[in-house]
């Protein structure tokens, strides 16, 4: 059903992020005040029952920061679960750095550690549920 069961977290992710949704069609989202942003996929997403659920949600920074990695160490999610994933992809978390509140936290993928855009900024989303 094209989801990840993590069995040291209990959570269940989306296995590939949305290529046709966003602003350009091309996954891309901001993270909100538009009408293709990541919650607005989220909602979408729910009401689509993706995957056979509707209680999925944009995971927070340290959600993503426990993804299993490949070779054991920081960076890239294993391919084999994420196939989609690639070597320098931007992710958002619904995490919004506390002293700037017009940046959001995501994570980028070509080091495994969180970065920081502004709202308006389009990247990719993973979708979670459980935890």
């Amino acid at each position: 059903n094209n989801t990840v069961l993590d069995n040291n977290t209990g959570l269940m992710w989306m296995r590939y992020y949305p290529i046709k949704f966003g602003s350009a069609s091309n996954g891309k989202m901001p993270w909100y005040d538009k009408l293709y942003d990541i919650f607005a996929y989220c909602i979408a997403a729910n009401a689509a029952s993706l995957g056979g659920y509707t209680d999925w949600r944009v995971p927070n920074i340290n959600e993503y920061m426990s993804l299993p990695v490949q070779n054991g160490g920081r960076g890239m999610p294993d391919t084999t679960a994420f196939p989609s994933v690639g070597n320098s992809v931007t992710i958002w978390s619904s995490t919004t750095l506390s002293n700037v509140t017009t940046y959001g936290i995501g994570y980028y993928t070509a080091y495994g550690i969180g970065a920081t855009w502004q709202k308006t900024a389009e990247n990719y989303v993973l979708l979670v549920r459980g935890g």
